[in-house]
């Protein structure tokens, strides 16, 4: 015959005070998310900007060239911005 001891540990109680430091973590958590994402959108908007210019610069240069391709690329650089404004 064999005999076995089992031990059931007390019930723990929650630390007095975890509540409000859950409450503090999530809310800071939620501040670093907003300014996540503020940050990735004023990224965003710099990114589209540089390649607008970019384009504009490239338009500038062709329209010795080819007046009629330059347009179409000044046309769409403002096509870009304007989309990139609507969805703000």
């Amino acid at each position: 015959m064999t005999t076995m001891t089992v031990t059931v540990p007390d019930k723990t109680r929650m630390p007095y005070g975890a509540w409000l430091a859950a409450a503090a973590f999530s809310r800071l958590l939620q501040v670093f998310e907003v300014s996540r994402r503020a940050r990735a959108e004023r990224r965003q908007r710099n990114q589209l900007e540089t390649d607008c210019a970019g384009v504009r610069s490239y338009a500038q240069q062709m329209m010795e060239i080819d007046p009629r391709f330059a347009s179409e690329l000044f046309a769409a650089a403002d096509r870009a911005e304007q989309t990139a404004q609507s969805q703000r």
